[in-house]
This record gives structure tokens, C-alpha cells and sequence, in this order.
């Protein structure tokens, strides 16, 4: 099974350089254009010439709302290519489209890893680069395909049918040449009970299939939609799910159930800032959540994650140290950061976190095991330092308000012992990015160049989280990050699978025990 390749739609161009401010402004930094590419030097924009006769020709995607072609029914007829470009995903494409077709044709090229060329018009150049940009913040690293059977692909007209129909009721197939290919149930066309008569009706046939499968074994179920179609990649332990909404109107509530060892669904839906999960319910089986609204496209990104770090509250408050070993951290357990932003393994070793409160503070303990160090020249260690991101720091973003997860507070430490804090609206930002804001918190910090570690230590004043009293049981949502080093890695409690730490739909819970 191949895999699923990351791949970013790109703009056919038809215009000339003349039309550089117009893309410049939609944020379009490359174009594909079939003329010459070198007129385009003069310019900002990067272009490069493509033949358009050597493209695969699509359909606009979307909804026909006409009667079923192979029965009296009244369900919207999708007009998808993925079951084309999954067939063949070494092929490029081209869709001609606009308005509303432009994000579903991103989001069909993202999903089935095919490379894809839109050609669109001028007006709908924002709608383009709003959907691009959507697909470009949420790549990932790749991830194979999930299907529950292999699809033998005679080339038949009939399995042609079949394959637009399977795509069509989320019965999730992966194309093979042959059933050997496959490792898992296989439906090939004339073979047991999977005749060519019961083919010649792909609606039979389908129903055919979802019966053999069995709809508990069945990697994915959407309900709320007949206009929302799936495909899935990944494993039982870490998946992508993709969602493509062709319908007109937003969908609400839509609830989706995948099959894995998962605890936790991040979901990033095009047009939307935040969109948290609701209604979440995991077993060992697998994982069912809502989506709130999905307008054309989302990915969910599904994983086992550490949910929780225990913050055990101290009667007195305590000088910092940034020692593990000092005595209010000995019994305090830990929880591991091991993984990049994207939720691939972190090439550095585990970093360690511990937490304790008291009435008034919360004390937060990282442990930063690092390759290199970028350290400021000239550290200010009497007043926060603007913009510490641009050196190592260890992070900590913390939000009180459970009804606007987008609010939160982001404090950071570094290894000199520099601090800045600010005040975070993903929805809504603050001035300055929030920069104004005090929180009175204090820091340590200290480098241990032998063993290759530096430990930072964070007093935050509770009250600078909310303003309301805190007692045991009380859980705040978390989120625990760093940046170091020259080579800039990412590390991430809880990955938000994008190339920012700003995801608090992604945040794991600060549980504060007696």
C-alpha cells in the first residue's frame, strides 16, 4: 500500500505579470502558468511553466440535487473525483472552478495526495488563497492509507461505477491490480458473491459490500450527512481523518465515528479559528465525536496522547530553584514531552515537566534535555523580553474558560532566565499580540552543560489565570511546549499536527489535586 503523499494544489494561471499585485494580495507567493515562465522574474511571484494538455480534466465538485441515477431516490447526487484520483494518484489534475467548488477541489487533491492545477478567475482569487493556505497550515508527515478491503480494478466500466459509489457511502477501499496486493478482505468483480450481474447495479452492489464488511468494522461512520464524504489514513494508534462537505449549506453537528485506540480529535475546518471537538466518547474500539459546524473541508487529527498532568497542592510557598531534586519536587510525578508539533518523535530526548500549586501560585518544573542552545547575547533579566520565542524557551499556555477555549494565557521561560507572558485570543487577538499584559509571574533557570540539560522554573500568580478561587478538582486546559536549539525543533505535550503551538483545541488538562 502506498503512501498517502502530502500535496498542495497549485494556481493555473492564465494571466500575465501585470496581475502580480492582484495574487500577491490573496497571499498567492507561486503560480503554474502555461506561457512563459521567465516573464514572471521581474516579480515576487514564482512561476513555472506546466503543459495543460497533459492534465487529467475534473469535474467541478459539488452537489446536484436531482433524482438518483440508478433509482428512484431522492439523495443529492455528489459530484466527487476522489474515487478517480485515488484510482491513479500518479496522475496531475485540472479542475476549472469557482465560488464554492474551490476549496472542495483543495480539499479532494489534499485528500487523495494528487497533485492538482486550478484554473480560476480572478474574482475568486481570495477563496483560492484562503483554501491553499488552509491546506499548507495543516500538512502533515505522511501516512499510509486506511481502507477496510481491497478493490480489485479490472478497468471495467462497471467497476468504474462501483468505485464512484463505494467513495460515495464512505465504504472505504484502497485500488489494487491484483487481490494479492491487499493485505485484508479483497472484492473483486466476478469472484464468490461479488458477481458481475450484482456489479452491473452499483447501488446493490454497495449495500453488497457494507453488508459483508459489517458496519461495526467499518474504519469510519458519518452520521448527519449524505453530503460528506471520508477517507482516512494512518493506523490504530495515529490517523488523519479527512472530511469533504459538497453540499451548499454548512452542516451542524455532524457526528463521526473512527475505528483506532484514540483518545483525543483535533479538528481544523476551513473558515473556522477553533473548532473543539464536542461530545467525545472513547473506548478501546475506537473514537465518536461532533463537529459543531463543517462548512466544505476539515482534517481531524486522531491520537493516544498524555491527557493529563497532576499539579499536588503545597501548604506554603517555596523559594524557586529550577532543581528537581530541591525538596518540593521529589514526589512530584512528571509528564513527558517527547514529540515535534506535528506528531512526529522529537529528536531530542524526553523533556520532563512537574507541576505544584498553593493557594496563590502555580509552580510549573521543566527539565530540557537540547543539542544546541540559542541563547540572547545580552539577556534583560529585570523586565520581559519581547519576542523570547526567537531564543530556547519552554512554554506554558493555560486557559481558565471552558466556553471559549481560544482565550488563554501563554507564559516563557528561558535558559538564561529571561520571561514574557502574554495574553492569547486566537479569535480575537489583543494589541500587540497580548504583549502589554502582566501577569507578575517570577523564573529560574540554569544550564547543566555536562549532562546537556537546562531546567526552568515558572511562579504564576493564580490569579493571573482567572480571577476566581481554586480548590482541588479544579481543571484547567494546558498546553506545554518548547523551541530550541539552532535547527529550531518543536516540541509539544499534546501536538496540535500544525506548524504552530496555537491550537487549543489541542491542549491536554492541568488537574489540580489536594
Amino acid at each position: 500500500m502506498i503512501l498517502a503523499l502530502l500535496v498542495i494544489p497549485a494556481l493555473l494561471w492564465d494571466a500575465g505579470p501585470q496581475t502580480a499585485p492582484a495574487l500577491e494580495k490573496a497571499g498567492i507567493r507561486e503560480i503554474a502558468t502555461t506561457g512563459d515562465a521567465a516573464a514572471w522574474s521581474s516579480t515576487r511571484i514564482r512561476a513555472r511553466h506546466v503543459d495543460a494538455a497533459a492534465l487529467v480534466k475534473l469535474d467541478s465538485p459539488g452537489v446536484d440535487y436531482q433524482l438518483g441515477r440508478a433509482g428512484a431516490t431522492a439523495a443529492p447526487w455528489i459530484i466527487s473525483n476522489l474515487w478517480q484520483m485515488i484510482r491513479d494518484r500518479s496522475r496531475s489534475c485540472l479542475y476549472e472552478v469557482t465560488g464554492n467548488a474551490i476549496p472542495l477541489a483543495v480539499a479532494e487533491s489534499q485528500t487523495a495526495g494528487v497533485q492538482a492545477f486550478l484554473r480560476v478567475k480572478q474574482d475568486d482569487l481570495e477563496t483560492f488563497g484562503r483554501a491553499v493556505a488552509f491546506a499548507r497550515d495543516h500538512d502533515a508527515p505522511s501516512l499510509r492509507p486506511r481502507a477496510n478491503f481491497g478493490l480489485v480494478d479490472n478497468r471495467s466500466d462497471d467497476i468504474a461505477e462501483v468505485m464512484n459509489l463505494l467513495a460515495r457511502r464512505n465504504l472505504l477501499y484502497e485500488p489494487v491490480a491484483k487481490a494479492s496486493d491487499f493485505s485484508g478482505p479483497v472484492v473483486e468483480i466476478g469472484k464468490g458473491d461479488y458477481t458481475a450481474d450484482r456489479a452491473a447495479d452499483p447501488y446493490a452492489f454497495a449495500a453488497l459490500v457494507r453488508s459483508k464488511i459489517g458496519d461495526q468494522k467499518r474504519l469510519v461512520r458519518v452520521y448527519g450527512s449524505e453530503t460528506t464524504l471520508a477517507r482516512l489514513s494512518g493506523d490504530n494508534q495515529r490517523s488523519r481523518l479527512y472530511l469533504i462537505q459538497y453540499g451548499r449549506n454548512p452542516v451542524s453537528g455532524l457526528r463521526v465515528r473512527v475505528l483506532g485506540k484514540f483518545n483525543r480529535a483535533v479538528i481544523a475546518s476551513l473558515g473556522s479559528k477553533v473548532m473543539p471537538a464536542e461530545d467525545v466518547v472513547a473506548d478501546d474500539t475506537g473514537i465518536e465525536f461532533s463537529i459543531p459546524e463543517l462548512r466544505s473541508y476539515a482534517v481531524v487529527d486522531l491520537d493516544l496522547a498524555p491527557a493529563q498532568l497532576t499539579s499536588a497542592y503545597s501548604a506554603r510557598e517555596f523559594d524557586l530553584t529550577a532543581d528537581p531534586a530541591a525538596a518540593p519536587w521529589k514526589s512530584a510525578a512528571p509528564v513527558k514531552m517527547t514529540r515535534d508539533a506535528l506528531g512526529e518523535n522529537s529528536p531530542i530526548g524526553p523533556t520532563e515537566v512537574r507541576s505544584r500549586w498553593t493557594r496563590d501560585n502555580l509552580y510549573l518544573l521543566y527539565s530540557c534535555p537540547y543539542r544546541s542552545l540559542k541563547l540572547n547575547p545580552s539577556p534583560l533579566l529585570d523586565r520581559e523580553t519581547p519576542q523570547l520565542w526567537n531564543a530556547d524557551v519552554a512554554e506554558a499556555f493555560i486557559g481558565a474558560d471552558e466556553k471559549n477555549i481560544g482565550r488563554y494565557r501563554e507564559y516563557q521561560v528561558s535558559p538564561a532566565g529571561e520571561w514574557v507572558d502574554l495574553d492569547i485570543d486566537v479569535v480575537d487577538p489583543k494589541p500587540q499580540g497580548g504583549m502589554p499584559w502582566d501577569s507578575g509571574m517570577a523564573v529560574k533557570a540554569r544550564i547543566d552543560s555536562e549532562r546537556k540539560i537546562w531546567y526552568g522554573e515558572m511562579r504564576i500568580p493564580l490569579k493571573s489565570i482567572a480571577t476566581r478561587a481554586f480548590s482541588p478538582g479544579d481543571r484547567l486546559r494546558l498546553g506545554l511546549f518548547r523551541i530550541t536549539g539552532n535547527e529550531r525543533d518543536l516540541v509539544a505535550w499534546q501536538p496540535g499536527f500544525r506548524r504552530s503551538f496555537h491550537v487549543p483545541e489541542a491542549f491536554g488538562v492541568l488537574l489540580l489535586t489536594p
